[in-house]
């Protein structure tokens, strides 16, 4: 947490979103790109009501063009259907942040599973 932001980043201090996921997965021996793009291609799609902590979710970025510009990790999933997710932000390092915040809540693209739900 904290760990300061750097584009192409993934370690050293440093993370960008995907090179934080990247990272995180490594500790599991399950190798990533080191793109959330590449990363959503790469891992298995899965729908809202199948995403568990652990899986990925992924956003559009700043340029709104319905392409996955953004991950991050699943912490918690509320009842509700909400959740939390840590991820490298670019004004914040590693953090913890909800789907429902304003800039969120508009850019969500889907979720991915990089490890089998148990």
């Amino acid at each position: 947490m904290g760990t300061s932001y750097r584009r192409g980043g993934a370690g050293n201090g440093h993370f960008d979103c995907s090179g934080f996921v990247k990272t995180v997965f490594a500790h599991f021996r399950k190798e990533l790109p080191h793109s959330s793009a590449a990363q959503a291609q790469t891992v298995q799609r899965i729908s809202r009501e199948e995403a568990v902590p652990g899986d990925l979710v992924f956003y559009e970025g700043r340029t709104r063009n319905l392409h996955v510009g953004h991950v991050g990790i699943l912490t918690q999933i509320d009842q509700d259907g909400d959740f939390a997710f840590i991820h490298a932000s670019t004004h914040a390092g590693v953090i913890i942040s909800r789907n429902a915040e304003p800039y969120y809540a508009c850019r969500l693209v889907g979720f991915g599973r990089v490890l089998p739900a148990i």
